[in-house]
């Protein structure tokens, strides 16, 4: 009686709570990988792009802009956003610190 009073007989076997969260690793791993490799075609696509925003930005305002401010410059919403800029960082097109409105052009 108490195991259908409390909803007992409703709880999966470990083994399908595993399966199921094997399966959730493996499609958060796919859609990682899957918007990386997105995330390196738009930085082949926007790198010139980025570079003379956030170079104009720095002449207009003497900071930089936010990442979101260069995202939405570059047309990139969503899920895209950061892994653009952090492709950008990696390839040398962008540098910034923790600082806010650090971002920069880089030596590449």
């Amino acid at each position: 009686m108490l195991n259908g009073a409390m909803g007992g007989a409703d709880v999966p076997p470990t083994s399908a709570i595993y399966a199921e969260e094997t399966r959730r690793r493996e499609v958060q791993r796919a859609r990682a990988e899957r918007i990386k490799v997105e995330a390196q075609a738009l930085a082949d696509e926007h790198a010139d792009a980025a570079r003379a925003h956030v170079a104009r930005v720095w002449a207009e305002t003497g900071e930089g802009p936010t990442w979101r401010e260069l995202a939405t410059e570059l047309g990139v919403k969503g899920q895209l956003a950061a892994p653009l800029i952090d492709v950008l960082h990696q390839r040398g097109v962008l540098t910034s610190t923790e600082e806010p409105r650090s971002l920069a052009v880089g030596g590449c």
